[in-house]
């Protein structure tokens, strides 16, 4: 049979619970027909009747039914919507679930043990005795029935798990080979009975049923087997099963060559008459032997004890005077080494005194010093005007130099101006757009692969790319090297924006900045929040930094949130990518570079000889790096060293 009328049957499984859900699934073992006739199914049967895993997902049953889970029940089903491996799903409307049958519990598999007060005290711990109902364990290849009237009598039933289930095939039933159902409450097979009794309970039952009635008999006794005899007569009058007889028997005559009474018991003897009587003549019949043997013993055991206390006490002196002899040499060694130690502190202090009186001399050498520099500082502010003359001269040699490099034009600028309205002017500044990518990237680490793949291709070395991603992560503006490196990052991105701008001595203030594309970029980040944006700054040594670029440190370091003038805030997907020359120029401001992430200023090159050479290769669409990807990473991704000193001592070498 693979298929059913859903509505004419209703599935009998095993709840589990689906873990960090609501929901739960059914096991199938069978089902019940309209005239609730149960139909046992084995596992390759269930996966054709509820295809394809031989069960039914239950959407919110443990919402409404968490009591149910773990047992097994009966429930009404319906079609699956959905295109999961499940046909069928639990039906709420039809009917309510309910338990059918008893799922038989695995057990531990040292739970039974042959010692019966170890194993009643693993099912005590386990919790196996609680229940008010018969609870069936399965342990390797047996299966034990745990029914709470056998348990009063402190036994519990063994069956043959192979023989159980080749006997029952129709009431017991698995979804799995490992986990049982029982349908009904009844087992054919043949049982075994295995005593489970505590040993403080059976020695119980030795004094008050056996020792107390029968003592009149233990005393006629006239052998320890004697005794056994009566002892086995007595306890093969209860109904047990002669496995547990035969245990307890055996458990009890062990118990009587080493039954030793507590101080309650011997006192709760003397109540009874016949044996205070007893007890009493054979005290004052034996008491004087029992004393003189009891003081002979004792006297040895005193006299090996002084024996003992002399050779310890002999010890102990012979330690103490080690000890002591000891103490005496430290405290000769401590006086030794105090004296020593207050000499050389007498030199020290000797010494500082001579080093206090020449820093003295050098603090006066110091004033006179400043005093010159003070003057020097107000001559150098009465001739401020001079000064900045003789810099307009020293820009104009540098404008000439950059003039004879670069064929950048450079284009007029419009001056900066507060814009009330934040609406984007156009200068005719280009943004160029990169679209190799159109999935976006799922993991950070596709990112690292493909900018290890780029640098490769711009012969660059790949050990920068994790600290590449890190600094894109952490800092608005990053200085690197040199421009193959801003290649690789623009082409790992797969998809963005960027605009190139060249520094020049005539960029004086941060209008320069703003006119020459970082205006129109700003507004493209904000039309576009999923992409990332690139505006890139060539030379920038060959201006003063703090003159053009100082209110993108103050964003940086927090200490405004606006752009000068406006009300625009720094947008999430813009970075700006710095390069400096390595010919003539400014030396970078360190209070600037610090706050940007500056990768260290090294020679990344692979080979020399492919520096003039770069393949183009065509898009891998491993995807492009989205916006928010960034700002996500940014409170798991650790924030890199900064290798801003780089820069600075490069300048100055």
């Amino acid at each position: 049979m693979t298929d059913i009328d859903y509505t004419q049957f209703k599935i009998v499984g095993v709840v589990e619970a689906q873990p960090n859900t609501k929901h739960a699934i059914i096991n199938a073992v069978g089902y019940l027909g309209s005239d609730w006739k149960f139909t046992p199914l084995s596992p390759t049967e269930a996966k054709q009747v509820f295809p394809s895993r031989g069960r039914v997902f239950a959407p919110g049953f443990q919402d409404r039914y968490k009591e149910l889970i773990g047992k097994c029940i009966f429930a009404g089903m319906m079609p699956s919507n959905n295109d999961g491996a499940d046909k069928f799903i639990w039906d709420r409307e039809n009917g309510m679930p309910d338990e059918y049958g008893t799922v038989i519990i695995n057990g531990l598999a040292n739970e039974i043990d042959e010692n019966p007060d170890k194993t009643y005290k693993n099912l005590k711990t386990n919790g196996r005795l609680d229940n008010t109902s018969p609870t069936y364990l399965c342990i390797l290849s047996k299966l034990y029935l745990i029914d709470p009237d056998n348990i009063k009598k402190y036994y519990i039933t063994e069956m043959d798990l192979h023989f159980v289930k080749n006997a029952n095939h129709e009431s017991f039933v698995t979804y799995d080979h490992t986990h049982y159902v029982l349908i009904g409450n009844h087992l054919d097979g043949p049982t075994r009975a295995i005593d489970i009794m505590p040993d403080s309970i059976l020695r119980d039952w030795l004094i008050k049923e056996f020792l107390v009635k029968e003592w009149s008999q233990a005393l006629n006794s006239k052998s320890l087997d004697e005794i056994e005899n009566g002892l086995i007569g007595l306890i093969s009058k209860s109904i047990l099963h002669k496995p547990v007889l035969k245990s307890r028997i055996n458990r009890l005559s062990s118990m009587l060559e080493l039954f030793v009474f507590s101080y309650e018991e011997m006192t709760n003897f003397l109540t009874l008459p016949t044996l205070k009587r007893t007890i009493d003549k054979s005290i004052e019949i034996n008491s004087e032997k029992f004393i003189e043997k009891t003081k002979s013993k004792y006297a040895k055991e005193l006299e090996n004890l002084k024996e003992t206390n002399r050779l310890l006490i002999e010890k102990e002196h012979t330690n103490a005077a080690d000890v002591i002899s000891k103490i005496h040499r430290k405290i000769e060694e401590a006086n030794a080494e105090f004296n020593a130690n207050n000499e050389e502190l007498n030199k020290k202090t000797k010494l500082a005194e001579e080093i206090i009186a020449l820093q003295l001399t050098k603090i006066e050498e110091y004033k006179t010093a400043i005093e010159e520099l003070e003057n020097t500082l107000h001559s150098i502010e009465d001739n401020k005007e001079h000064i900045i003359n003789d810099f307009a001269v020293i820009k104009d040699v540098m404008q000439i130099i950059v003039s004879q490099k670069t064929k950048q034009a450079i284009l007029p600028h419009p001056t900066f101006q507060k814009t009330n309205n934040n609406a984007p002017t156009d200068f005719g500044e280009t943004i160029e757009s990169l679209n190799d990518e159109s999935e976006e990237i799922k993991l950070p680490q596709t990112f690292k692969t493909r900018l290890e793949f780029y640098l490769t291709k711009n012969n660059r070395k790949t050990e920068i790319a994790k600290k590449i991603g890190q600094y894109m992560v952490h800092y608005k503006a990053i200085l690197v090297p040199d421009n193959r490196i801003i290649h690789s990052i623009i082409k790992a991105t797969g998809r963005c924006k960027y605009s190139i701008q060249y520094v020049t001595p005539e960029w004086r203030s941060f209008s320069n900045v703003w006119n020459n594309g970082l205006n129109t970029m700003i507004h493209s980040c904000i039309s576009n929040p999923d992409i990332i944006h690139y505006y890139i700054l060539e030379n920038i040594n060959m201006s003063y930094l703090p003159c053009y670029l100082q209110p993108i440190v103050d964003i940086s370091m927090g200490l405004r949130i606006n752009f000068p003038n406006t009300e625009i805030i720094f947008p999430d997907n813009l970075r700006l990518l710095l390069t400096s020359t390595a010919e003539e120029g400014l030396p970078l401001a360190q209070q600037s570079i610090r706050y940007f992430g500056c990768l260290q200023n090294d020679d990344y090159t692979i080979d020399e000889k492919k520096e003039n050479l770069y393949s183009n290769e065509k898009s891998d669409k491993t995807g492009y790096l989205k916006a928010d990807m960034l700002k996500n990473m940014r409170s798991i991704s650790p924030i890199p060293s900064n290798e801003y000193l780089s820069y600075i001592q490069s300048d100055y070498e």
